[in-house]
């Protein structure tokens, strides 16, 4: 799932950031900057966790819902920056 990956992305991205003063980090971060900007573009909303106790009172079920922006342009801009990424990647 693209929001799965997002989050990812920018936990990843975050600590790659962090090492940029490094050469090959800083060719990287470059690379993929505009993945970054791809997955700013998406937005994702939480619905408040609901919680309901089952009969027995030894489990519960914790639900919600996920909401976010993803159209198809997006997805397929993301897919091609990836399959680019990767394809640089797997030079080296």
């Amino acid at each position: 799932m693209v929001i799965d990956q997002k989050l990812t992305f920018e936990m990843i991205w975050r600590v790659m950031n962090d090492m940029k003063e490094f050469p090959d980090i800083a060719a990287l971060v470059s690379d993929m900057s505009e993945l970054s900007d791809l997955f700013d573009g998406i937005t994702v909303e939480h619905s408040s966790n609901d919680v309901t106790l089952a009969d027995d009172g030894k489990t519960s079920q914790i639900t919600s819902t996920v909401v976010s922006n993803v159209t198809s342009e997006a997805f397929m801009k993301i897919k091609n920056q990836l399959i680019f990424l990767r394809q640089n990647i797997t030079k080296i």
